[in-house]
């Protein structure tokens, strides 16, 4: 029997790259809180109703968690919006689904464990220091606490820092294209180190994890951290072009320093990044600069 998927943010651009690459091999329905798209179906989280309705229709046998506002400066800027979409989403799913043992796949993020010095392992505390991964952490409790006590099979996959050529306008993506038309950019803190992971690769620990069927938690990134000031340099070597950029005082919602232990995924999963920093400058060069 085909599995019935329903990912539930279909809209962003994680979900519309999963729907496309999994649609011809699963039974897959798409949902987006915008304007009703062709290939998907309205339904807001923020409305328990449509949450309901949605997932009593479709019947999935997995649902996708993909939606939420995302980004530790978007979360800040709305913080009751933030609280409603990310946390009262994520608890009308579960709601909708608990007599119904739909297995969840929930996207979660490493701002669940905020700033450490030592690689971190899926046991590790949590200790978030941004609206964001609070949020991440609160929607993680739930789910495990609906898994103890209503038996629903799940997954979370802890995501370090998304990017790719075809994500232009948010995060690491957005500040690289703005650096290679000649704009100065501004770097708060410049000694961070982040683990970035390619939204392909991204994708496919999902369908990784769609195969499995394993309950459990995973850091899911490329599993070694980079210094932000060291991927300037790297751009700068690809592109040819002096990168104007300042230093300011960092904030204090952003995480300094992490480093993900993605082994878990590599075994359990068989899970491994395969695109890396250099290789995603080079793509980006080559699609905003040169073309």
């Amino acid at each position: 029997m085909t599995l019935k998927i329903l990912i539930i943010g279909a809209n962003g651009l994680l979900g519309n790259l999963l729907f496309k690459k999994i649609k011809y091999t699963y039974n897959v329905i798409g949902t987006t809180n915008r304007n009703k798209k062709k290939s998907f179906i309205k339904c807001d989280i923020k409305n328990k109703e449509q949450v309901f309705k949605t997932i009593q229709k479709i019947n999935p046998n997995i649902i996708v968690h993909l939606a939420g506002i995302t980004g530790n400066l978007e979360c800040e800027k709305d913080p009751e919006k933030t609280l409603e979409t990310n946390v009262m989403g994520t608890y009308y799913i579960l709601e909708a689904i608990k007599d119904k043992k739909i297995r969840l796949i929930f996207s979660s993020s490493r701002e669940v464990y905020g700033n450490s010095n030592h690689k971190v392992d899926e046991n590790h505390c949590l200790n978030p220091n941004s609206l964001n991964g609070i949020t991440k952490m609160i929607s993680e409790n739930l789910i495990m606490n609906y898994h103890y006590k209503q038996k629903i099979p799940f997954n979370i996959l802890r995501f370090t820092n998304f990017y790719g050529e075809n994500n232009e306008k948010r995060g690491i993506s957005k500040m690289i294209k703005t650096s290679l038309s000649d704009k100065k950019i501004t770097i708060f803190g410049g000694n961070q180190y982040i683990d970035l992971i390619h939204f392909d690769d991204a994708v496919n620990a999902i369908i990784k994890m769609i195969e499995k069927k394993k309950d459990g938690i995973y850091n899911i990134g490329f599993g070694k951290s980079i210094k932000l000031l060291s991927l300037i340099k790297i751009l700068e070597n690809v592109s040819n072009i002096k990168i104007n950029f300042k230093i300011a005082k960092s904030r204090d919602t952003d995480t300094q320093k992490i480093s993900v232990n993605v082994l878990k995924a590599k075994k359990e999963l068989g899970f491994e990044a395969k695109i890396t920093p250099k290789i995603t400058i080079n793509r980006m060069v080559t699609k905003w600069l040169k073309n």
